[in-house]
């Protein structure tokens, strides 16, 4: 109970050590209290030992109107066709796409997406873009573009999202534009993107998209028949542990798991560096990972990537892996499209020239 007046405090837990038995940065009811005292609220906690905790909070809301402001006035009304296997991703881009006061139709399959644009441009109401995700697609760009253009759909711009190093718009000044959108696809840059093809005038002449050959595309390098890695991954959160290790396994790499930053070193003395990549969580018990990141370095193993996870997302953070020695840093919680470019990055670097 003496604990309850602290514990909305930033960085405050009952035990603060970074060896704690126990994770967690101590910011999350740091947040709610502020978002809280925002809306001219509070939060709050009751306790009983050995019976659990209770959280209240309460907060001032202004009725809503019903309005909506919409900042993106170029975009509304127009329809955009969303091609996407993936169930949460579609859901996402959906809500992106109406809140910009945009109309839009889902499909989950590249095989659909014909049908679906001569379907609906025969009715006098086709679509202004096609957002796709590449991985979808059996063939390249250049077939797609073409098989659009021979079913004469006219002002279709297509947006293709996926691994890419950056965004690229390829082509203009014929029946549409082709645009390159890296993944994850982040709300600000698919709206940006959006509004800049929109203001480039289109051409009714029906030719062929100009197509400009400096576009690349990275390839799936993490799928199992191309370059298996071995990877260390120390984490104290059982959670964490089985969901990263649970989507690396199905990607085709091997994962060695450490509770700390002391199995971590244990596991790679054992294996005398046997690893492509080090997957290291900042705050842990026993032995922090900055900590254990120095020691890994001092053993002669500097060859190997070693990448920060931590809850903690300020810049200060971050400057602090780097200088105890890590190769980059992601931020909790984890996202596997992020996880993956990390992998390209680092860890096949070398085996890309074999490709």
């Amino acid at each position: 109970k003496n604990k309850l007046s602290i514990i909305f405090d930033s960085f405050q837990q009952v035990d603060c050590s970074s060896t704690r038995k126990y994770g967690g940065s101590g910011l999350g009811l740091a947040i709610c209290k502020q978002l809280s005292k925002l809306m001219n609220g509070d939060v709050w906690a009751q306790s009983e030992t050995g019976q659990g905790s209770t959280f209240h909070f309460t907060a001032w809301l202004d009725e809503s109107t019903g309005k909506t402001l919409n900042e993106h006035t170029s975009l509304a009304g127009k329809r955009v066709l969303i091609v996407c296997e993936n169930k949460a991703n579609r859901a996402f881009l959906s809500r992106t796409i109406e809140s910009c006061g945009m109309h839009f139709t889902t499909i989950d399959k590249a095989d659909k997406v014909l049908p679906a644009l001569i379907r609906d441009d025969n009715n006098g109401n086709s679509f202004d873009f096609c957002l796709m995700d590449i991985r979808l697609l059996d063939v390249n760009v250049s077939k797609i573009v073409e098989v659009i253009q021979t079913a004469k759909i006219r002002g279709i711009h297509l947006l293709l999202f996926g691994p890419f190093k950056k965004r690229i718009i390829l082509g203009q000044n014929t029946s549409g534009m082709v645009s390159f959108i890296e993944a994850p696809v982040r709300r600000k840059k698919l709206v940006q993107t959006m509004e800049e093809v929109i203001k480039v005038p289109e051409s009714r002449d029906g030719k062929n998209i100009l197509m400009n050959e400096n576009w690349e595309y990275q390839p799936k390098l993490s799928h199992k028949e191309n370059f298996p890695l071995k990877i260390l991954l120390a984490e104290d959160n059982i959670v964490n542990q089985n969901l990263v290790k649970i989507l690396l396994n199905k990607a085709g790499h091997h994962v060695e798991l450490a509770n700390n930053g002391s199995e971590a070193i244990e596991k790679l003395s054992m294996t005398n560096s046997d690893f492509d990549l080090i997957f290291m969580d900042v705050q842990m018990p026993v032995m922090d990972g900055l900590e254990a990141t120095k020691i890994i370095k001092c053993k002669g193993y500097g060859h190997i990537p070693i990448i920060a996870m931590t809850a903690s997302a300020m810049e200060e953070d971050r400057v602090k892996c780097l200088k105890a020695g890590m190769d980059g840093c992601l931020t909790k919680p984890i996202r596997m499209e992020v996880v993956k470019e990390v992998i390209e990055k680092w860890a096949l670097r070398k085996k890309l020239i074999s490709i």
